[in-house]
């Protein structure tokens, strides 16, 4: 073959010369490169990101790569890592490529079946930390609804030891990662079972439950074309978007919960940045409540309704 000839007649690589080959890079490389490559496209926390996929990729915690910087790859690992930057790339949350969320410092898994676990929803556990640890009380009963990937049942069953957990949701692919997460934080204890329904549909109006928590869909679909990418193709519609004006399923909540809430119970449902408001009124005109409070979020936004009878 004549090497000086035009590439585009080149069909084959000369026997001669050797084939070229990816040289061998460190983790401060590879998280360089991927960080710049996130940023240009747009990724908000593009060094978070790289980290949180090279620590999946490697299987090591954050601070091995601090401390191993001139830890170098294997090819195997490399090409791995670059599959996973690419699907980030393609603005797909860094949760499902890693098949696991943290919540209140535990990790959780969860796949597209269910919502991505958010820093403000713990604050439903915040809430009910803070409730119970000024009640004469102590929850017995304790009912998750709308459950996705059990974040909020299972952590409740794990601060309050000795509680006895029902998470609910409508969709049985997000049970099923609620189960996953059930057994392995949970293992054999007696402390959680899961039901397929639709709010308190599968209850009948005796039960009774001293905490009854939800984390509904609160977004109108109207307003669908304002979300991010990353939310809009991957996050579940079921677990999103609310029919008509974003506030049925919290109308349900607060409009059936008092009847399962024991005297000295409560009720948290998550709403929206600028839902809280209308909530609260909502709630007072029930007539069923005799506290209604709110509790704002790190961005200073009211996010937490909770109420007790």
């Amino acid at each position: 073959m004549n090497l000086l000839e035009p590439i585009s007649r080149q069909r084959r690589w000369p026997l001669n010369l050797p084939r070229p080959t990816r040289l061998p890079e460190t983790i401060r490389q590879v998280l360089f490169r991927a960080t710049e490559i996130l940023k240009k496209h747009g990724t908000d926390t593009p060094e978070l990101d790289a980290q949180a996929l090279l620590c999946h990729c490697l299987s090591v915690p954050r601070a091995f790569l601090f401390t191993h910087p001139e830890h170098v790859l294997t090819p195997d690992q490399a090409r791995l890592f670059d599959a996973l930057v690419q699907r980030r790339n393609d603005r797909e949350p860094v949760a499902y490529i890693t098949g696991e969320k943290e919540f209140w410092s535990r990790s959780f898994a969860c796949n597209r079946s269910t919502l991505v676990p958010r820093p403000e929803t713990e604050l439903i556990i915040e809430t009910a930390l803070a409730w119970f640890q000024d009640s004469s009380i102590r929850p017995a009963h304790i009912l998750d609804l709308g459950t996705g990937t059990g974040c909020i049942g299972i952590t409740f069953a794990l601060e309050f030891p000795g509680a006895h957990v029902v998470l609910t949701d409508k969709s049985l692919a997000a049970l099923r990662v609620a189960r996953v997460n059930v057994l392995r934080m949970l293992k054999n204890q007696n402390m959680a079972c899961m039901l397929c329904a639709d709010w308190f549909d599968a209850f009948a109006e005796t039960a009774r439950f001293d905490l009854i928590a939800a984390n509904p869909p609160y977004i109108s679909p109207a307003d669908k074309s304002m979300l991010p990418q990353d939310v809009v193709r991957f996050e579940p519609d079921l677990a999103l978007f609310d029919r008509n004006d974003g506030y049925a399923a919290i109308r349900t909540i607060f409009s059936k919960a008092w009847k399962h809430l024991s005297s000295g119970g409560l009720v948290i449902c998550e709403t929206g940045w600028d839902q809280a408001s209308n909530t609260v009124d909502f709630v007072i005109a029930t007539g069923r409540y005799s506290r209604v409070f709110v509790r704002k979020d790190l961005s200073g936004h009211e996010r937490i309704v909770a109420a007790t009878v």
